[in-house]
């Protein structure tokens, strides 16, 4: 077995965790938070290759989440990439903190 696969069982169990504290969360949703929480990703293009997501795709939940109560705060974009910085609001890290680990 992999040293990749305990953390990736473990960032599974945290979007799932995720997704049953708030039932509103898309699986990417929970994801991206997820991921900015352990410092896997703070980035739209870094999250989309790491789990070979389209970037299109990712982009949509990440400005998703920043309309939606403010979960992220959009820090940068590039232009010409679209590559999006992003960080966890208050209102995030609360409920990541309520869903646990």
């Amino acid at each position: 077995m992999s040293a990749a696969a305990p953390a990736a069982d473990a960032f599974l169990t945290a979007v799932g965790q995720l997704q049953e504290r708030d039932s509103g969360l898309t699986a990417l949703e929970a994801g991206l938070l997820v991921a900015a929480h352990a410092n896997i990703a703070r980035d739209s293009r870094t999250f989309a290759r790491l789990l070979d997501i389209e970037h299109a795709l990712v982009l949509r939940a990440v400005n998703g989440l920043a309309q939606r109560g403010g979960l992220l705060h959009i820090e940068k974009k590039d232009g010409r990439t679209m590559r999006t910085h992003f960080s966890l609001s208050e209102a995030a890290k609360c409920l990541l903190a309520a869903a646990g680990p």
